[in-house]
């Protein structure tokens, strides 16, 4: 499973999850791969249909995307 997520308006496509990846996980890839090695207030939000939300660090974020099931198309992760 691929989660495209909105970074520096760019798609960046997520791969190699797990159950237990969390949105903390996440958040360090895409830095990390800026050459950023702090995650201090970086947070993923995700936005369906007009209303966003911040998702805890904690959350785990393939088990959210596939609780979205058949709306993924309209929710976005940034």
């Amino acid at each position: 499973v691929e989660i495209p997520i909105w970074y520096n308006g760019k798609i960046k496509w997520i791969s190699n999850l797990t159950r237990r990846s969390t949105c903390e996980d996440v958040i360090k890839a895409i830095l990390s791969s800026d050459g950023i090695s702090s995650t201090e207030n970086s947070f993923l939000f995700e936005s369906w249909r007009g209303v966003e939300r911040p998702l805890k660090l904690r959350c785990r974020l393939l088990k959210l995307w596939h609780s979205w099931a058949g709306e993924a198309a309209n929710v976005t992760l940034t």
